[in-house]
């Protein structure tokens, strides 16, 4: 398994607490002005977990910026989230983005809370 995230979220420190004080990562002190860690590791790497199965290794990774999608157009987005399926073909019109078009079944169905809001 691998931890992967955003900078300063904790990723080692979670790691660290896993492993009942036997794997002690760098982290960083916690930034007051933005409430996150600082950026500490700059490699990945493997750790067996102590009092887990042999087999049982996670890899600590180093947090990203920010995470983007680099082979998917902005038009093409909607067709990637799996729970608007069911309500996709419902929509009016067939090229509904689904955010602001008149008899969008994806947007009554987030309203209805059939499908969390953010998504």
């Amino acid at each position: 398994s691998i931890l992967i995230g955003n900078s300063g979220v904790g990723k080692s420190h979670l790691l660290n607490a896993l492993s009942q004080g036997k794997i002690q990562l760098r982290v960083g002190e916690i930034s007051q002005r933005f409430r996150l860690g600082k950026h500490t590791t700059t490699t990945s790497t493997l750790h067996r977990l102590p009092g887990v199965a042999e087999e049982f290794r996670l890899i600590d990774s180093p947090g990203a910026r920010r995470f983007s999608i680099w082979d998917v157009e902005a038009s093409d987005l909607k067709h990637h989230f799996v729970e608007f399926q069911p309500y996709v073909k419902q929509c009016k019109y067939a090229n509904c983005n689904h955010l602001k078009e008149p008899a969008c079944a994806v947007r009554a169905a987030a309203e209805a809370d059939e499908i969390p809001m953010e998504r």
